[in-house]
């Protein structure tokens, strides 16, 4: 009889250990299935999100110049300004803290109005105003602007649309360097002065030089898919090093240049050979035509006396003012 009892009792020790076990693996199998459709969900959220701020950025981008010019500023908060100098009379922006894809500059900041969109102190790699904000993919420039300082929108690799003030008087040394998805830009009458590697590596297939450009840095256009390109009559300068303004635009097979027009080479970024206005091209298909040849050849070209360089520059400053800098290497 104990043999029978202590059998029973087994069998009910088993049965309930068994039990136990099958409970605890089923509740292991709903946790793990928790587990998974948890990270699932995580997964598919970060996903859309990921195909929202794409669309959104195709969006962004998809807007015209007029859409943009439409748009209201972007809160004051998202910028840090210094005076320009010491009457406090206007701004700089010199650093962007928000994180938007399209960016309105306000026209004034703290009642002051804008005047230099970013600061024209020393430059160390990352401190432009913009630069390397890969999100950033359109950007609206108030029209009290300027000044577009150096390296201000470098490196901003999804920048696509750029509305330029009327106001606008330099683009600075690299302003836009390397912003491979700015296929075109409309520059502003009376602009005199664009820097060097100003849209180098941009990927410009067209500008319009407008009348009033005295001053194109050496390799401003550097790398462009430019294919044509007609200088105004308003030029005078062109820097090099010997790098031309636009050398190394391989698809650049057309220039127009003006009748009886001379324009000087910058003597203090020249080298010591024979000038011709050919260098301004080199590595372009420019190069590769008999009659472009010759009509560059025949094209007047003089090194300029450091006095009257001298000179010229101080006329563009005027038209500038303080936040003029000349970097024509």
């Amino acid at each position: 009889m104990k043999q029978k009892r202590f059998a029973g009792m087994a069998n009910r020790a088993f049965r309930t250990v068994a039990a136990c076990a099958v409970g605890m693996m089923l509740a292991g199998i709903c946790s793990c299935g928790g587990k998974a459709s948890a990270q699932g969900g995580s997964t598919a959220s970060a996903v859309g999100a990921q195909k929202a701020e794409t669309k959104a950025e195709k969006k962004a981008g998809a807007m015209s110049i007029d859409e943009l010019k439409k748009l209201p500023p972007s809160p004051e908060s998202d910028f840090l300004v210094k005076p320009t100098d010491d009457s406090f009379t206007a701004v700089m922006v010199t650093e962007y803290k928000g994180n938007d894809q399209v960016v309105v500059i306000p026209a004034t900041i703290q009642g002051l109005p804008v005047k230099w969109i970013g600061s024209n102190g020393p430059h160390t790699d990352g401190d432009g105003l913009f630069e390397d904000k890969t999100n950033l993919v359109a950007v609206v420039i108030p029209e009290s602007a300027t000044c577009i300082m150096q390296y201000s929108f470098s490196g901003c690799k999804n920048l696509s649309s750029v509305v330029l003030p009327s106001t606008l008087k330099m683009i600075g040394h690299a302003a836009f360097c390397d912003c491979s998805k700015l296929t075109s830009i409309e520059l502003p009458a009376g602009l005199p002065c664009i820097n060097a590697f100003a849209f180098a590596r941009t990927g410009l297939t067209s500008v319009k030089l407008p009348e009033g450009l005295v001053a194109i840095g050496a390799s401003a256009f550097r790398g462009t898919p430019l294919t044509s390109v007609s200088l105004p009559k308003s030029l005078r300068l062109m820097g090099s090093d010997p790098d031309g303004s636009f050398t190394g635009c391989d698809s650049l097979a057309d220039i127009q240049i003006p009748a009886d027009h001379a324009i000087s080479l910058d003597k203090r970024y020249i080298c010591e050979y024979e000038e011709t206005f050919e260098q301004f091209f080199s590595g372009t298909k420019i190069t590769e035509s008999i009659i472009l040849q010759k009509q560059l050849k025949e094209t007047k070209t003089r090194k300029m006396s450091d006095a009257k360089r001298d000179s010229l520059l101080g006329d563009i400053k005027k038209q500038v003012g303080d936040g003029f800098s000349w970097a024509g290497w």
